[in-house]
């Protein structure tokens, strides 16, 4: 990962990478381990030809009233918050983020417990019936939010001139499937990463992203930083504008640094370098989650493995069991990934 440095920051900061590491070594190999057990759970699934999304989804809220439907929708979110900050499920959130970045933070968690191996889910009607699709007989719905809009008239106050225009004033639950519980004509595979040989690259992904970087303002640069685990993979200024990244890494190391640096920017940790570093009132931990994991979902997307990721080790410690601090993260990566991709990725969003 990157390191942001700007002017004020303390100067431990690669120490005390340094001696966090053996602890973030360890956390990797559980998120690994866990990993392995959910794989092998689905292939046992597999082998005895029982569908997955129906085995591992609770339909909890089939047969509701909508009014108790909501209700039991919001208790699921709050559970859901409160262990969002283990490594494990931190990774799984971003994971489902990464197949479908259009959805919010919300509509992810509640996907996410419904169907843990959702990857491309629309409504019926809308989403699934123009493209010759219709829900599977037996496969109950994965249900969301939607907003609820309705008509409000304003008076611009320069001119004096009443306007009309479409506002929120609420959610309302609605019904969406994922496209295994789908059949009817066929469609291009979900967009699932594919998996690459390591040291490379996918074909366009620095390039992308550092066009994305310099729209923003800032230029890109390569120089020798060493190859050792303990040298940074790149940093950005933000007084000169500027990202640089090590040019001693290979080409995936590489894009996933400047992932990690264009998240830093999307994210306006510029603003906050102040309290960018390990003392009292530190921010440190959360702008590097927050960073690590928008260029966890961008990888993902642009289809580079990055298993393991370091920063999920730190989700428990950070937290402290402070729920508000998680949701508030989660969204942040949220709203970051879509702002990114909305430039990079308009097809998919």
């Amino acid at each position: 990962a990157g390191i942001t440095r700007t002017q004020g920051c303390a100067g431990d900061a690669r120490t005390a990478l340094a001696d966090a590491d053996t602890a973030v070594r360890e956390a990797e190999q559980v998120v690994a381990d866990l990993q392995t057990a959910l794989n092998e759970q689905a292939n046992i699934v597999a082998a005895v030809g029982v569908p997955v999304a129906d085995t591992l989804a609770p339909q909890k809220f089939a047969g509701m009233k909508n009014s108790d439907r909501v209700e039991a929708m919001r208790n699921e979110i709050d559970s859901a918050l409160a262990n969002l900050n283990t490594p494990e499920a931190w990774q799984r959130y971003l994971e489902q983020s990464a197949r479908m970045p259009r959805y919010s933070l919300n509509n992810l968690l509640l996907i996410q417990m419904q169907n843990p191996n959702a990857s491309w889910c629309g409504g019926a009607k809308n989403h699934w019936g123009p493209l010759g699709r219709r829900p599977k007989k037996g496969f109950k719905a994965i249900w969301i939010y939607a907003p609820q809009m309705r008509k409000v008239t304003e008076v611009d106050p320069a001119t004096g001139v009443e306007k009309e225009r479409m506002a929120m004033r609420g959610v309302r639950p609605v019904p969406v499937f994922d496209i295994e519980q789908t059949e009817g004509d066929p469609l291009p595979e979900a967009p699932v990463p594919m998996r690459l040989l390591e040291g490379e690259a996918p074909p366009g992904m620095r390039e992308t992203l550092t066009a994305d970087i310099e729209s923003q303002g800032f230029t890109v640069s390569y120089q020798s930083m060493g190859e050792s685990m303990y040298r940074p993979g790149g940093y950005t200024d933000f007084t000169g504008r500027r990202v640089v990244i090590n040019s001693d890494r290979s080409p995936a190391q590489q894009s996933s640094t400047l992932a990690h640096e264009l998240a830093h920017i999307e994210c306006g940790h510029g603003d906050e370098a102040e309290q960018y570093h390990s003392g009292p009132g530190d921010l440190r931990p959360t702008l590097e989650i927050e960073a690590e994991s928008v260029a966890y979902v961008i990888s993902r997307r642009f289809g580079l493995e990055q298993p393991g990721n370091k920063s999920f080790g730190y989700i428990a410690s950070w937290s402290k069991g402070n729920n508000e601090l998680v949701a508030a993260t989660a969204n942040n990566v949220c709203n970051a990934v879509r702002s990114i991709f909305a430039r990079i990725d308009k097809e998919t969003v």
